[in-house]
């Protein structure tokens, strides 16, 4: 009766080992199907001009590409992450016009491309996002540029293997620095939330 009641007590605390390992890799364990995704974003964005996804010629100060590459870290319903993306948004001429929240105006851009890794810290899970659609408000005197971004999801690795989805990414930038050298030139804070759903296998 002791000796099994010992094996008993010895498989108990090794199930509870496994819980308490699997909850400190990642917190919830893989859950195939349609769920719930949300994350915070906090990001830094800075202009990248050997990578085109539209072959448009580089921003002059009245029409053409904005291209950069952004770096990320935030906490999501599916565990804290890291991520790097890289996008290009176009400017027409004339300038469309925008609104911003509050009232603010702005000039509008619209994303022709948008890549987004997301690698989770725990797991080393990786999510792979890429452009839906997207557009931004730029208001040239606050340095402001308040946008939203929708991805859709394109697999991953890990439990991420496989999925789909959509998420959406509004988002508000900040301008830090300008270059000297040319209209393009930039040094962006970002913060931002992604929501919506997505499917595992």
């Amino acid at each position: 009766m002791k000796l099994r009641r010992s094996v008993v007590v010895i498989v108990c605390a090794a199930s509870l080992c496994g819980v308490a390992f699997a909850q400190g890799r990642g917190g919830r364990p893989h859950v195939p199907g349609a769920q719930l995704f949300h994350a915070t974003m906090a990001a830094t964005a800075v202009n990248k001009d050997d990578f085109s996804f539209s072959g448009a010629p580089l921003f002059n100060g009245t029409s053409g590409a904005i291209r950069a590459s952004a770096t990320v870290t935030g906490d999501s319903t599916h565990g804290r992450y890291s991520a790097h993306g890289l996008f290009e948004a176009t400017y027409a001429n004339p300038f469309p016009p925008c609104a911003q929240p509050g009232g603010a105006g702005g000039i509008e851009a619209v994303y022709k491309g948008f890549v987004l890794v997301m690698t989770f810290n725990a797991t080393h899970d990786q999510l792979f996002l890429a452009l839906s659609g997207g557009s931004d408000c730029f208001n040239p005197t606050a340095g402001v540029s308040i946008g939203q971004v929708t991805f859709k999801v394109i697999g991953g690795t890990g439990r991420f293997a496989g999925a789909t989805g959509t998420l959406v990414n509004p988002y508000k930038a900040v301008g830090l620095a300008a270059s000297a050298l040319g209209p393009n030139g930039f040094f962006n804070a970002v913060a931002g939330t992604f929501d919506g759903f997505i499917t595992l296998k």
